[in-house]
C-alpha cells in the first residue's frame, strides 16, 4: 500500500476515533438530562402530594373552624333571637355540615367525636345537640332509641351511650379491624393511619385499660388467645367479663380446659372399650 493509502487510512482512523468520543459524550449527556428530567418528575410529584395533603387538612379543619369568620355575625344575629329562632337558625348552619351517621357500626364512636367537635365549634348549646343530632342517626341506631322515653331522648349523653351500648362493639371486634383494615381506594393514607389510630384507641378503652402495665398484660392476653385452639380460644372468651382477662387468666382457664378435654377423650375411650368388651362377650 502507498504512502497515500496509508495516510488516508490513518485520516480515517483518527476520524472514527474522533466520532467515536463525541457519540459517547453525546449519550452521556443524553443520559444526564434524562435523569435531571426524572428527578424534576419525582419534586413535581412530592409537591402534588404535599398539596394534596394540605387540601385534607384543610377539609377536615372546615367543619370545626367554619364558625370562625361569620362567628362575630353569628353571634350579633343569634343574640336577639328567640330560644326556638336561635335552635332554628343552628339547625340551619349545620345542615351541610354534619354528616350522617355512617351504617358501619364500627365506625360510630369516631362519628360522635366528630360530631362533638363541630357542635363545639360552632358554640351549640349542649342542651340542643340530641336534637341536632337525631336526624342524622342510621337506622340502626334510631332503632335502639325506641327503649327511651322521650325525655330521655333530649339528652346528648343518654342518647349516645345508648346507642353505643346497643351497637356492643366489642374490644375483640375494635382488635379485628385494627389488625384487618386495608386503605380504601379513595383514601389518603394520613387518613388510614387516623383510622388506625382510632380503632387502636377504642380497642385500648373498650378493654378499659388506663396504664401501660395493663395495656402489656391486654397484648400479651391477646397474644396467649392467638395461640389457643379454635376451642380453648372460644371457652377463654366466654368466661372473659366486661373488662380483659390478665395473661395468667388466660392461662388458667386454657389448661382447665385442655384438662377437661383429655378428660373428656379418656371416658370416650374408656366407654368404646366398655361396649367392645360388651360386643365380644355377646
Amino acid at each position: 500500500m502507498n504512502g497515500d493509502g496509508a495516510g488516508n487510512l490513518q485520516a480515517l482512523g483518527v476520524a472514527d476515533s474522533s466520532t467515536g468520543v463525541h457519540g459517547s459524550g453525546t449519550s452521556d449527556t443524553a443520559s444526564e438530562q434524562q435523569l435531571v428530567l426524572l428527578q424534576l418528575q419525582f419534586k413535581i410529584a412530592e409537591a402534588e402530594t404535599e398539596k394534596q395533603r394540605l387540601m385534607l387538612k384543610s377539609q377536615r379543619l372546615r367543619a370545626r373552624n367554619g364558625a370562625e369568620s361569620n362567628e362575630s355575625h353569628d353571634s350579633v344575629a343569634l343574640g336577639g333571637r328567640s330560644e326556638e329562632d336561635r335552635r332554628l337558625k343552628f339547625a340551619s348552619l349545620l345542615k351541610g355540615v354534619l354528616a350522617p351517621m355512617p351504617n358501619q357500626e364500627a365506625l360510630a364512636p369516631m362519628w360522635f367525636e366528630d360530631v362533638e367537635t363541630t357542635l363545639e365549634s360552632y358554640e351549640v348549646p349542649s342542651e340542643w345537640w340530641a336534637g341536632l343530632v337525631l336526624p342524622q342517626l342510621s337506622e340502626r341506631a334510631r332503632g335502639l332509641l325506641c327503649r327511651l322515653t322521650a325525655k330521655e331522648r333530649k339528652g346528648y349523653v343518654k342518647l349516645k351511650s345508648s346507642i353505643l351500648e346497643g351497637l356492643r362493639l366489642s374490644a375483640a371486634e375494635y382488635k379485628r379491624l385494627l389488625a384487618g383494615s386495608k386503605k380504601r381506594e379513595r383514601e389518603y393514607w394520613d387518613q388510614f393511619a387516623m383510622r388506625l389510630e382510632n380503632y387502636f384507641d377504642y380497642y385500648v378503652q373498650s378493654s378499659k385499660v388506663g396504664t401501660f402495665e395493663e395495656l402489656k398484660q391486654l397484648v400479651v392476653a391477646d397474644r396467649l388467645k392467638e395461640c389457643l385452639s379454635p376451642e380453648a380460644r372460644a371457652h377463654v372468651i366466654c368466661k372473659t367479663q366486661e373488662s380483659f382477662l390478665l395473661p395468667s387468666g388466660v392461662a388458667r382457664l386454657a389448661e382447665r380446659f385442655e384438662e377437661g378435654e383429655k378428660c373428656k377423650a379418656a371416658q370416650k375411650k374408656a366407654n368404646v372399650e366398655e361396649w367392645q368388651k360388651k360386643v365380644k362377650t355377646a
